[in-house]
């Protein structure tokens, strides 16, 4: 079994360009395939379920009379339930075509893949497995290892077989005779569509340099002519998701060469993954052409240019390094001894737009400065500024860090003072954007003790069910990461009509439960429908508790009309005459100027009811 990858291309040392022989274009297609793993026809098997190298053996006995090497890859479920059978090759009677990437990709998309069984033959009876055999393993295995997937390699020949990994090669045994009696899919890799291709090559160099000018980080795959097929942005999360997506969409796209965009690599661990993949893609079967950094001034570097028309060396094993559930891009105040506090959305993202900043202050009037700040008017009279910053001062920085808020190691994201925010114009997140929301609303007075101890509450339940994803470090943030989580908790659930749907229910009975009371959700109601800005501005103390009181019962009286309205949906009540009437909760009816009476109601539909609108992304 060997590993075939193409190299049509050359190095011009003069220029540092890499170029191509030149070709008829008639002849270059004008559009790419898209790949994926399809069925290709149903055959019997002996069996279902496979849970050791003998039973995967049984299961594809008919390899031993086969007169040219064929490679198959077989996954199973933990319950031995086999997930796919993938013929992935068959070559000449001493070899065959093995391309990792081409081989794994799309398992990262599986349902629970537990084990992945790579089996092949020698037609010429040996049961040693080759070099190449044991490197195309290793490689199989620390690459499906990111997702914890284990494999195992099986070699038949002449009716035996026997099991092997990269160090060790067990004892042949006797293929199991069975009889086969069960239908099941055998399925290849087939193109699904394809799409129109950019004609323009890229090469190393000023080529590249070009493309990346504007774009943010991430890789681009190309064909074997350098054309772009697709650009996987960097993403946040743990590494070795990152990594499992990126390899499954070059799987997809059938890609043969990348480029890896680095712009943005001063006091961040994204170097961590791009450097891995730099180094261990050509044991994918893909070639890393160049990479694109950025030095301290800001400008755009080649690596190949800048070393000599050299990339880093070729490592197969490169690609253990995204073995790792270290979260990339941790924010400078959740670093601890060089390692992410918070599993989740500590990462810095891409920096956020307008659009963003619209959705969190809904209804309410933005003016944008010369500066690209951005002034906002609230409908109580109070106001806020956000500014856009690419860094604070050392002192700020040395404070920070003295305070323990940030490591010396960290990156600023966001902070907030007063009624300003400031956020990293290219790191912050709707996370982080967030998270200093809740500072402004407590500095500006607008959200209450009540408020922060319904989160105190939700902060509580959450550590009881295992469910926080923040790691506790002081109220004030705990709180502002508590209300940054619900809210993008709320926004996922939203993102189908199932969970929309689900979502109006629960914050229905939620509603009726905290009548008169605080809860998260209802404050997250309130924020995701803008009515937060309506909050009066704070009184005195007196003034504010006498003022609280009143607005809870008018609240909670409030509160219990709107759910029964959004009960009733579009019915209207009408007396005896056919006056309109409000439908009141507790079943009496009147009307502000006092001039109907009536002895009894009822309800006429005036039109269908109608239902919830599910693909409503918030609710009142």
């Amino acid at each position: 079994m060997v590993e075939n990858i193409g190299m049509d291309s050359y190095t011009d040392t003069t220029k540092g360009e890499t170029h191509e022989p030149k070709r008829n274009s008639r002849f270059l297609s004008t559009t790419f395939p898209v790949v994926g793993l399809e069925e290709s026809y149903q055959k019997k098997f002996p069996r279902k379920t496979v849970n050791s190298c003998r039973e995967a053996a049984g299961m594809l006995s008919s390899l031993s009379g086969s007169a040219q090497e064929e490679c198959y890859l077989l996954t199973a479920h933990r319950s031995g339930r086999v997930l796919t059978l993938h013929r992935y090759s068959k070559g000449s009677n001493q070899e065959t075509t093995a391309i990792v990437n081409q081989m794994s990709g799309h398992l990262f998309e599986l349902p629970d893949p537990h084990t992945v069984y790579l089996v092949h033959n020698h037609p010429n009876g040996d049961l040693l497995p080759s070099q190449a055999d044991l490197w195309v393993l290793k490689t199989l295995k620390d690459t499906l290892r990111i997702q914890n997937i284990d494999t195992k390699g099986v070699l038949i020949a002449n009716k035996q077989f026997v099991e092997f990994d990269e160090n060790t090669v067990w004892a042949p045994g006797m293929v199991p005779a069975s009889k086969e009696e069960f239908w099941m899919p055998v399925s290849e890799r087939k193109i699904i569509e394809r799409k129109p291709l950019n004609q323009k090559r890229l090469f190393p160099g000023q080529s590249i340099l070009d493309r990346f000018k504007r774009s943010p980080d991430g890789i681009l795959f190309a064909d074997t002519h350098t054309r772009e097929l697709g650009f996987v942005p960097f993403e946040k999360g743990k590494t070795r998701d990152v990594a499992a997506k990126i390899l499954a969409k070059a799987d997809q796209l059938n890609a043969v060469n990348a480029f890896i965009n680095m712009q943005t690599n001063t006091n961040t661990n994204r170097g961590n993954l791009y450097s891995a993949l730099a180094r261990g893609l050509e044991g994918q079967g893909i070639v890393a052409r160049d990479v694109v950094g950025k030095t301290s001034e800001g400008d755009l570097i080649s690596f190949v240019t800048d070393n000599n028309n050299k990339l880093l060396p070729p490592d197969s094993e490169a690609i253990q390094q995204l073995d790792s559930d270290e979260v990339l891009y941790a924010t400078s105040s959740d670093f601890e001894q060089g390692r992410a506090r918070y599993c989740f959305d500590s990462a810095p993202g891409q920096g956020i737009s307008l659009k963003d900043i619209q959705e969190r202050f809904k209804g309410q009037t933005i003016f944008k400065g010369d500066d690209g700040s951005l002034s906002i008017h609230f409908e109580n009279g109070q106001g806020a500024k956000i500014s856009f910053i690419d860094h604070i001062s050392d002192e700020e920085i040395q404070m920070l860090i003295a305070s323990g808020r940030m490591d010396k190691d960290g990156v600023f994201l966001g902070k907030c003072s007063q009624n300003q925010i400031m956020l990293s114009r290219d790191l912050s997140s709707n996370w982080i954007r967030d998270h200093e929301f809740c500072h402004l609303l407590k500095n500006l007075k607008i959200i209450t003790d009540k408020d922060f101890n319904a989160l105190d509450k939700q902060i509580q339940s959450w550590k009881e069910s295992n469910a926080l994803r923040f790691q506790p470090q002081n109220p004030k943030d705990d709180r502002a990461h508590a209300l940054a989580q619900i809210l993008e908790d709320r926004k996922e659930q939203r993102s189908t009509p199932l969970g929309s749907m689900s979502q109006k229910v629960e914050d229905f009975i939620d509603g009726l439960w905290h009548i008169g009371r605080s809860s998260s959700k209802k404050l997250a109601r309130e924020i995701e429908s803008g009515k937060i800005f309506k909050r009066p501005v704070k009184k005195d103390i007196v003034q504010e508790d006498i003022d609280q009181h009143l607005t809870a019962c008018t609240q909670a009286e409030d509160e219990m009309q709107e759910l029964y309205e959004q009960l009733m949906e579009k019915s209207q009540i009408k007396d005896e005459d056919g006056h309109d009437f409000p439908p009141y909760h507790d079943g009496r009816l009147s009307d502000p100027d006092n001039q109907h009476s009536c002895d009894y109601f009822f309800i006429e539909d005036t039109e269908p009811h109608t239902k919830l609108d599910t693909s409503e992304s918030m609710t009142p």
